[in-house]
């Protein structure tokens, strides 16, 4: 039963973070359904900057099948990656069609961030029903 205390506006944020996520992991789905392997490592690192602050993200290097060196950088934060260090090896997933859309595969890099939003949004959801408690204010 949903609490009178609840308010169901709290719902819109729920649903759409849900359906966020839902997107982000049905695309790394059918990505990684197509990707290509192949073993890379780390040649350095990178700083970008946005409104939220500076973020330090993996630069990695790979060869494709068809014999192209490739880096990219990782698109999720250095920090996410326990025990970096330039030289590591590591697994990546590539589109064959454009090696440069490519991903580590590590569990941030990859179903992650879809799979955090979904399920707090998810939360919030059963929250709004008074399945789960949520906090407000």
């Amino acid at each position: 039963m949903r609490s009178v205390d609840t308010p169901l506006w709290i719902a819109l944020p729920g649903l759409v973070a849900t359906a966020w996520g839902a997107v982000r992991i049905w695309r790394t789905k059918t990505f990684l359904d197509r990707a290509h392997r192949s073993p890379g490592r780390y040649v350095s690192t990178e700083s970008r900057t946005d409104s939220e602050g500076t973020a330090t993200h993996m630069v990695v290097e790979f060869e494709t099948a068809d014999g192209r060196s490739i880096q990219f950088v990782t698109r999720t934060a250095a920090f996410f990656f326990p025990g970096r260090r330039v030289g590591k090896p590591v697994e990546v997933f590539y589109d064959p069609e454009n090696p440069q859309k490519a991903l580590v595969n590590r569990w941030p890099d990859t179903w992650g961030f879809g799979l955090i939003v979904a399920a707090a949004g998810i939360y919030v959801l059963l929250a709004v029903l008074g399945v789960v408690p949520l906090e407000v204010g």
